[in-house]
């Protein structure tokens, strides 16, 4: 009969302690005011954060991080419309892909050149079929190199995902 009450006693302390973490405050501005900001990360290059996608069902698309400790996306391309998103010099920019070769994956290949505004975004990736891992792609290793307008280049190590929304 004692363990009875004490098991008793523990799940009435523990549902105390699971409620406090539970409590609500301010109004849904004050939320909001309080949520995280996203953080947004430029490299030397001038490539930095783009915010975060999302896809609509039955799209696909390929997401690319910068493979250094604090692992940013840098790069979206949309399987559909062929093109690839990024943030350069500040400004969104919206690229054609004009070359795709290799191995396909939902649209997306394992070498693509995408060009716009004076801009060229080669990709060499390495993706990987992984099991349980369905509608997906993952892409542990590939080189991101940007081609700017006055001819500088930058050569960047990402890897990602290549995956398609139900």
């Amino acid at each position: 009969m004692a363990i009875g009450k004490t098991s008793g006693a523990l799940t009435a302390v523990l549902a105390l302690v699971l409620l406090a973490g539970c409590t609500t405050s301010g109004s849904d501005a004050a939320k909001k005011d309080s949520a995280p900001a996203i953080q947004s990360f430029t490299f030397e290059s001038g490539i930095s954060t783009l915010p975060p996608r999302e896809m609509q069902p039955g799209q696909c698309g390929l997401f690319l991080w910068s493979k250094v400790p604090q692992r940013e996306l840098v790069f979206y391309s949309n399987s559909a419309d062929m093109t690839g998103d990024m943030m350069i010099d500040g400004a969104a920019r919206s690229l054609t892909r004009t070359s795709a070769e290799g191995e396909g994956f939902y649209g997306q290949f394992t070498r693509q050149v995408f060009d716009g505004e004076g801009y060229s975004v080669q990709l060499l990736l390495e993706p990987e079929l992984r099991d349980g891992m369905a509608n997906s792609v993952v892409i542990p290793r590939g080189s991101l190199r940007l081609t700017k307008p006055d001819g500088w280049e930058h050569v960047m190590a990402v890897g990602g995902l290549i995956s398609c929304q139900k």
